[in-house]
């Protein structure tokens, strides 16, 4: 903010502007206990027994308690500002922002599901939470849906559920499809999770996507990259610091996308289809 007195506002700096602000990556933290409820709406009580299971062996220890517990102390409004849209739309004016796109921090996580069965419910109630949770706000504030790549046709019924059924104006994707090593899964299953490289939906897949790439040019949604690269086998993965790790790394896996849109023709086959790219150079 060099050049602006201290003490200035968003919304001074608003005043002398001759055009809208879009904040363009505004973040929303999760209630669980809510996407557990939300869980269990859609896919019902075993569905949400297996999600619980599922998030406390994937989660680690101080996340769970920053996500599940929540925080105190003089930042508690700026918690409560991520945890509650409404108060967050009545906060925009200060700030200086027109209008928010959100996307979900838990979100982050429900990419890693490869249950077959559980992910489908996940998503299709983590996107009806975000429309309840949005509810009303849409002339300032809209969340991004989440949008799964594992197979095209799961991730059609879900473009279709969230543009035609919920009214979602912004989609993100799971742009790195986490696969095991064929080998190890044949022959040692139990230790393929150890083996997981990442696969890109927009390279080395024939045409299998393009139905995919059709159908968001149709609905008039932008496929949207909010992946990093780090943890085991890259150049992130340290396993004791949190800062080095995410360092540049939502850099290095839009970087990865956008790579293999170019060079996996999709950007040729699909011309009119606009991509967007998160934190591509945040520090």
């Amino acid at each position: 903010m060099s050049g602006h007195a201290i003490g200035t506002t968003g919304a001074d700096i608003r005043a002398k502007l001759n055009h809208p602000v879009v904040d363009s990556d505004g973040h929303i933290i999760e209630c669980t206990f809510a996407i557990l409820d939300f869980v269990k709406q859609v896919g019902g009580a075993e569905i949400v027994n297996r999600y619980e299971k599922y998030l406390t062996a994937t989660t680690s220890a101080p996340v769970r308690r920053a996500v599940w517990v929540g925080n105190s102390g003089p930042a508690s409004i700026d918690r409560a500002i991520a945890m509650l849209p409404k108060l967050y739309m009545e906060r925009l004016d200060e700030a200086g922002i027109d209008f928010g796109i959100c996307y979900g921090t838990q979100a982050l996580g429900v990419w890693r599901i490869d249950d077959d069965e559980l992910r489908p419910v996940v998503y299709r109630a983590m996107n009806t939470m975000y429309a309840d949770m949005f509810k009303g706000l849409e002339h300032r504030l809209t969340p991004a849906a989440l949008i799964p790549i594992h197979k095209p046709e799961e991730t059609i019924a879900e473009l279709e559920f969230v543009v035609n059924e919920l009214g979602l104006k912004a989609i993100v994707m799971n742009t790195q499809i986490q696969v095991p090593h064929p080998e190890v899964v044949k022959n040692a299953p139990e230790l393929a999770q150890y083996s997981l490289a990442p696969t890109s939906p927009a390279i080395d897949q024939g045409d299998k996507y393009d139905a995919v790439w059709a159908k968001c040019v149709e609905l008039g949604v932008a496929p949207t990259c909010h992946n990093s690269s780090r943890g085991r086998g890259t150049l992130h993965g340290s396993p004791n610091n949190y800062v080095y790790n995410s360092l540049g790394s939502f850099g290095k896996g839009s970087e990865y996308f956008c790579r293999s849109i170019l060079m996996g023709g999709v950007a040729s086959r699909f011309p009119t289809l606009k991509f967007a790219f998160l934190e591509g150079g945040a520090a």
